[in-house]
């Protein structure tokens, strides 16, 4: 059942400069949304959650996975005892870099990294973290790159995506790019069964 699920989740190939490319077009506008008053309410709730489930405490280390500028970053730094974000786009990373010394943030790592491509071994990353969080990130593209999530974290695991959405502008980026769509809704779907199947009991 396992192959059946991730080969059903495998409906795209990626291409990293693509990936790169199409990313880093859209690392300003990323970056500019960071004091926006909707996002800023969306992380106290994400982070009231995740205390609320014991997921977050002084001494945590957690990682980030599509951390993008730094949106769930620079809060988790505020709370934790160290954060390290990982981005395929070199613009986010930047960006992420400066708004953290910008906010006298100390206890952050940021990595440009693909996570498909990212060895847990090489990096020193399996089972270091307390918490592994993904917040609609498109890394988190296949039964491998879940499994190296849950693997990279000794406690908890986060993955958030959308089950239904439409952005035009990003279908123009991607049509312009030659990037094939993606079926957003699937990322959970397939995410809850293999979960199951590894014997996990997500919520």
């Amino acid at each position: 059942m396992e192959f059946h699920f991730d080969m059903l989740w495998k409906t795209e190939s990626r291409n990293k400069k693509d990936q790169q490319k199409f990313w880093d077009l859209r690392a300003c506008e990323f970056n500019s949304r960071l004091v926006s008053q909707r996002l800023t309410q969306e992380t106290k709730q994400v982070l009231k959650f995740l205390k609320d489930k014991g997921a977050l405490e002084k001494n945590s280390f957690v990682l980030d996975i599509g951390c993008g500028p730094g949106k769930y970053t620079l809060a988790f730094a505020k709370e934790v005892k160290w954060v390290t974000g990982t981005d395929i786009s070199p613009k986010m990373i930047a960006f992420a870099k400066e708004n953290a010394q910008s906010r006298g943030l100390r206890n952050i790592e940021l990595v440009q990294a693909s996570w498909p491509e990212v060895k847990l071994e090489d990096t020193g990353w399996k089972k270091r973290f307390d918490m592994a969080f993904a917040a609609f990130c498109p890394g988190i593209d296949s039964a491998e790159a879940l499994k190296k999530m849950v693997e990279a974290s000794c406690k908890h695991c986060f993955l958030s995506g959308f089950v239904s959405r439409q952005d035009q502008v990003m279908e123009g980026l991607k049509k312009h790019l030659g990037i094939q769509g993606k079926t957003w809704g699937n990322q959970i779907y397939f995410s809850f069964n293999l979960l199951w199947q590894w014997g996990y009991y997500p919520e």
